[in-house]
């Protein structure tokens, strides 16, 4: 927290080591003669991508990795088989976020050209993935929900930037009203996944509802959210404050 700069200076520095290893290159591992290196360095590239584009949409930052190499393999037998699985999930959250997403996102201005369908597709995307999701540790699903709520959130506030949401849209991820159904959900997952499953994400998995949280609140500055209470459908102001009381569970 507050190292934002020295953050993104050793993040960059390990993409720029990684790039001159040439690891960034499917043809390096082919050329590997130490097949256990050749894992965890292509397991490094890959944790290096996902870190990037985070930070990236966090802090308005351009990226320099691209999908350039094969997924790491699954040995079903192997003992880290399942998490292996869930990293491929977290994989497929971020995927979509590219070079040109994160232009758009940096260039935040109704001025600035955008496929309304694209983004679109891109909130279906979110909507339908972790089609696996319980088959992982609760500490992998705590992280794969968050980051996925997240990233719904991201994708809203770019539409809001652009002036391409509607009131009256058909398509709830293109309405206006979006964040809410995104903050109650974070509040369903915070309840259903054990706050020890959280903790173990740090403080990275805090930021994320935290921005959820935000969006809601600038939502609710500009619209008064028309929603009916009911056992699974709590207001917009009470959705609020259970995300805010959220945090002050850990340790």
């Amino acid at each position: 927290m507050d190292k934002d700069n020295q953050a993104w200076y050793y993040l960059q520095e390990a993409i720029t080591m990684l790039q001159t290893l040439r690891l960034h290159e499917e043809v390096t591992y082919d050329e590997f003669l130490d097949p256990i290196l050749s894992i965890y360095a292509r397991r490094t590239f890959w944790v290096l991508f996902i870190t990037e584009r985070a930070y990236g949409l966090q802090r308005n930052r351009p990226i320099r990795l691209q999908e350039t190499l094969e997924l790491p393999a699954i040995d079903p037998l192997s003992q880290d088989a399942d998490i292996l699985l869930g990293f491929h999930d977290l994989i497929s959250l971020f995927r979509p976020f590219d070079s040109d997403f994160i232009t758009n996102w940096n260039q935040m201005t109704p001025s600035t050209p955008t496929d309304s369908a694209q983004l679109s597709h891109l909130q279906r995307l979110l909507k339908y993935s972790l089609p696996n999701l319980s088959n992982h540790s609760q500490v992998q699903q705590a992280d794969l929900l968050i980051s996925r709520q997240w990233l719904k959130t991201v994708v809203w506030k770019l539409c809001a930037s652009k002036q391409i949401l509607s009131t009256a849209s058909s398509d709830n991820a293109m309405s206006l009203h979006y964040p809410a159904s995104i903050a109650r959900d974070i509040v369903l997952i915070s309840q259903l996944v054990p706050t020890q499953a959280f903790e173990a994400n740090g403080i990275g998995i805090l930021e994320k509802v935290f921005d959820v949280g935000c969006s809601l609140a600038d939502l609710m500055l500009l619209v008064r959210p028309d929603f009916q209470a009911s056992a699974m459908d709590v207001g917009a102001i009470d959705t609020l404050v259970e995300m805010w009381v959220f945090p002050t569970e850990y340790r």
